[in-house]
Order: C-alpha cells, then structure tokens, then sequence
C-alpha cells in the first residue's frame, strides 16, 4: 500500500501505517474528535475576541465532549462517539448562529456530518437518508431564520469577516481530511483483496500437506520450461520420485506417519536442490522435479545426491527408527509439443528402478516409450498406471 503513496509526505504516510487496517468509523471518528477538540480551543479565544462570553464557556464543555469522543473511540465506541460529536456540532451550530449570525460560518460544520453518516456499517441506507435529510432540514431552516432576525450579539464586518474566513478554511479542511481517509480506505481495502487472491492462489497451487507445489503448479512451469526451450535449446530434465515401500509403512505406523515421512522427504529433496529447480508434489507419494539447464546425466548425478540425501533422513515412530530409500527415474526433454513423453519415459525409468530393486536411480532410455505403449497393450498386471496427462503449450 506504501508503494501507492509513495507521493505523500513521510509524516502522512506515518499517520496511514498508523491507521491503516482499522475500522473505518473508528479512524475517521478519533481524528475528528482531535481536530474538533484542536478547533473549539482556537475557539475559546476567538469567542472572547467577539466578546461573547456565553459561547467561550460553550467551547470549553465542547472541549470536554470531544476529549470523551476520542476516549471512547480507543474503547472501540465509534458510535457513541459519533453521536456525541455530531449533537455537540449541530449545537454548537444552532448557538453560534444564534449569537452572532449565519455570516459566521458556523453552520457549514453541520454539512461535514454528512459523510461520517455514511461511514457507518451498521446503520441502515434508509436510516442514514433520513439523517442527511434531517441534517438538511436544520441547514436550510438556520439559513432562513438568519435572514429575518438580528443576532444576539452584533460584532462589526471585520471581526464577521475573520470569524467566516477562519470557519472556512477550517472547512476546507476537514472535506479534505475526510477525502484522504475515503482513499486510504479504498487503498487499504484494494491491498488486503490483493492479499487474500494472493493467497487464495497459493493454496490452489500448494500441496497443503508438504507446502510444497502442488500438480497444477508444476503444469505452469513445464510449459514455460517448453517455452525457454523452444527459444534457447537450453535442455532440461524431468525427475519423477517415488519414496519406496511407503504403502507398507503407511499400514504399519499409521497415516499420521505416513504424513511426517511425506513433509521431511519433500524437505530434505527441496534443501538439495538449486534455486532454479522446481519441485512439486506430484500425487501420493510421488514428486516430480524440473532440473533448468541441465542434461541427462547431471540430472541423473543431481538424482543420485538427492536419493542419498533422503537415505539420511532417520524418523523415530514409537521409539522405532524408520528409514527412508526413494526410486528415482530421470528424463530429458527432446522438444516434442507436449511434454507427456517426457513424463511417460521418466514414468518408465521410475517404473524399471523399482523392478530392479528399488533405491536407486535409473536414467530414460530412448526405448522407453514404446514400452510404455507395449505395457500398456498387453494389458500386463506388471504394467506401470498412466499417471501423465497432455501438457501442451498454450
């Protein structure tokens, strides 16, 4: 939000980080009972300098209304606060018109109410119309009383010249006040839908489980690794892994550790791998790795640190030490217009590691897909399930 205000004076953006995130009503209520109790103390003299004492004393009780508004502000009462303020400004309004006439300008202050109404969440639209249409009532009503009677008090033009240019500006002003706080508000709204889509887009792209990528992250980045490619012929590799037994361990310990096995072999594989790799969890306890500008045989080396990185990692279930063994098959891409070869060969590199043993990393041969094709023919209970879907680029 900072970089939106970036134009704004540092001891402004100060006040907004300060405010920023509160309760609208609340924010815009305690620095109006601030600036009114700042007012009605310029007031207290300028009565005296009218010598109109009756208002002078007015201005002093005001002041102890707007100090209880700020109090009950900070104890999350912005609508009592509210009520007080605005009775204390149409008073003061009604009095001061009264006393020394609707030159003054002191009947313009009933016009700021208008939009701290309309601040309000709780009360209704129709309540609020009701409010602004009373609120013109009594501003048109002291408009026309003044043109028929004589103030109580008459003060010459110059001093009625200085009181209205005073309450003028001080007008101005808070229309001004109000307006930056409708666009802090706006910004401040603007900002936390930003965090929340940012959110709600990283929980539809994470694996909850493992915080890791999730299937439909890794899509997004195989086609812009098939993009790179296609304008860099840089290569790269597929790695698709499978931790070893972990059926069996599942049944054995419980599904509670068959999850912590998942979270520190996703932890210990991402720990090991560069900062322009990515690694996904890719359906139960496979995960699939991209390894950027790498051929097949550093891939299938940067596999075999990563296999035996996760022989290190030792869990404790039940005072029972589990160690972890994953199968590793390892593909490169070859430029086809979709990346499921790729996945289906290291699908198959995966599939002969495990026929041979487990615990170990097998690197794609350029036969593999016509053996997943032939497999899949035969309809051999020994055959591989198809866990790869059509990735083409958009």
């Amino acid at each position: 939000m900072r970089n939106v205000m970036q134009a704004d004076p540092v001891w402004l953006l100060r006040l907004t980080d300060k405010v920023a995130g509160q309760e609208n009503l609340t924010v815009v209520i305690r620095y109006s009972a601030i600036v009114g109790l700042v007012g009605h103390l310029i007031y207290i003299p300028l009565f005296l300098w009218l010598d109109v004492a009756p208002m002078a004393v007015f201005n002093i009780l005001s002041c102890l209304v707007f100090g209880l508004a700020y109090w009950l502000t900070r104890r999350d009462q912005a609508y009592a606060a509210l009520l007080l303020g605005a009775g204390e400004i149409v008073t003061h309004a009604v009095l001061a018109v009264a006393f020394i006439g609707w030159e003054s300008g002191f009947g313009y202050f009933i016009l700021g109410l208008t939009p701290l109404i309309f601040y309000s969440r709780r009360w209704r639209f129709s309540f609020k119309v009701w409010l602004v249409l009373a609120l013109t009532a009594l501003y048109i009503a002291l408009f026309l009383l003044s043109l028929n009677r004589t103030p109580w008090v008459v003060i010459d033009r110059s001093q009625m010249g200085v009181t209205g240019a005073l309450n003028s500006i001080i007008v101005f002003f808070v229309f001004a006040a109000v307006a930056y706080v409708y666009r802090l508000s706006a910004i401040t709204a603007e900002a936390a839908l930003q965090r929340a889509n940012k959110a709600l887009e990283h929980q539809a792209l994470t694996d909850p489980l493992t915080l890791l990528p999730n299937r439909r992250q890794m899509h997004e980045d195989l086609l812009q690794s098939m993009a790179h490619y296609r304008a860099t012929r840089e290569p790269f590799c597929l790695v698709l892994i499978d931790i070893d037994y972990f059926k069996a361990l599942n049944d054995r310990y419980g599904h509670e550790a068959g999850d912590v096995i998942l979270v520190q072999v996703a932890a210990a594989m991402r720990a090991g791998l560069r900062a322009q790799d990515r690694i996904a969890r890719w359906g139960g306890e496979e995960f699939l790795i991209l390894m950027a500008a790498t051929a097949l045989e550093p891939a299938r080396l940067a596999a075999e640190r990563l296999r035996e990185r996760a022989a290190d990692v030792v869990l404790a279930v039940n005072g029972e030490p589990i160690s972890i063994t994953l199968t590793l098959g390892v593909a490169e891409y070859a430029g086809e217009p979709d990346a499921a070869p790729c996945l289906s060969r290291a699908d198959v590199a995966l599939y002969r590691g495990k026929q041979a043993g487990r615990n170990r990393v097998v690197t794609a041969e350029s036969t593999d897909d016509d053996r997943v094709e032939a497999l899949c023919e035969s309809g051999a209970s020994s055959a591989p399930e198809p866990r790869t879907r059509s990735i083409r680029p958009s």
